[in-house]
């Protein structure tokens, strides 16, 4: 699948020139302006970064010559900024004084997520990472815009899985957490902001806001039904599927248990869909052909129904067989 957004590499990256033959990888890029000391680190079983080579630049160029790597993030650290660089087997890549890598797919990838944060637009990051779920890059977007339980449930739709390196997920989970820490102390601080270390991350979002109009006419947020509740099921269906009177009844069971239900409704029939609504004691929202088809892509809706498990504002189960939702909710119950 072709990539969405091409990222145009800046001039000062420096080019890859031959080839690699000291049987390792090789870091080549340029340096901020001002900076005395780059440093590369590697992770560590124990979940932390550890300090493997620094380099003083030479005319604002470095270069780093290292062991054979085995799908790992590295970190590099220059003038106070951060940059999170892929590395697997023997390959050179080259990184931009402000953070452009190249030299292997998932370096590109890195790019293409750093370019969606930036805009705040997390739901384009599914279409650039489909295919590519099992990758260092969906790790590096997941744990850098919060959005790690959703790509976990797109990759499971997928029939796949997230790169199984326990020891990247910690560091990066750690790395989120001392963000959190350092983003606190800078808001309490009252000194030069310039000596805070820079690493650029979207605000955390844990599902996608969709607000749609209710049986009575009123616009119905999601996002008010997550805030005053810890445990929602968000449906979507089709009250005119054979199915729906067996799904109301199973919806209707979770929610006398205490649990919030939002239920997006994608009926052809408006009239119909509000008549039926209108008898629910959960809200009941309806998509109307009309209506922007966000929620659809954002939450990689392909059949109906289809269900989300949401739990202190996290989206941590997809249900892809609506007759054993009560036995999922029982577990956060």
């Amino acid at each position: 699948m072709k990539l969405r957004h091409i990222i145009t590499a800046a001039a000062s990256i420096i080019a890859i020139v031959g080839c690699n033959h000291h049987g390792g990888w090789t870091l080549r890029g340029n340096a901020p302006e001002g900076t005395t000391q780059v440093y590369i680190e590697s992770p560590t079983d124990a979940g932390s970064w550890e300090t493997i080579d620094s380099v003083a630049p030479q005319n604002g160029e470095y270069e780093f010559r290292l062991p054979a790597a085995k799908g790992t993030i590295y970190r590099v650290s220059a003038s106070n900024t951060v940059y999170y660089v892929p590395a697997d087997s023997t390959e050179t890549i080259t990184l931009s004084a402000n953070g452009i890598r190249q030299g292997s797919q998932q370096a590109a990838l890195f790019n293409q997520v750093d370019s969606i944060i930036k805009s705040g637009n997390p739901t384009e990051l599914f279409p650039i990472l489909e295919g590519n779920f099992a990758s260092l890059a969906a790790y590096y977007a997941a744990l850098t815009s919060g959005n790690y339980s959703v790509l976990r449930t797109v990759a499971q739709f997928h029939s796949t899985q997230l790169p199984d390196s326990e020891r990247t997920r910690t560091l990066l989970e750690r790395e989120k957490r001392e963000r959190e820490k350092r983003l606190k102390q800078q808001r309490e601080a009252t000194g030069n902001s310039s000596q805070t270390q820079t690493v650029i991350y979207a605000p955390e979002i844990s599902y996608f806001e969709i607000e749609r109009i209710n049986p009575k006419g009123e616009m119905k947020k999601l996002s008010d039904v997550v805030e005053s509740n810890p445990i929602v099921v968000l449906a979507f269906s089709d009250f005119e599927r054979p199915e729906n009177s067996e799904l109301t009844m199973v919806l209707n069971d979770v929610y006398t248990s205490g649990v919030a239900i939002y239920q997006v409704g994608f009926d052809r029939n408006s009239q119909l869909w509000a008549n039926r609504a209108a008898d629910l004691p959960w809200t009941c929202v309806f998509q109307s052909e009309s209506d922007s088809k966000a929620p659809i892509t954002s939450y990689m809706v392909t059949e109906l129904p289809t269900i989300f498990l949401l739990v202190n504002s996290e989206i941590v189960e997809r249900v892809t067989d609506y007759t054993t939702l009560k036995a999922t909710v029982a577990k956060y119950l």
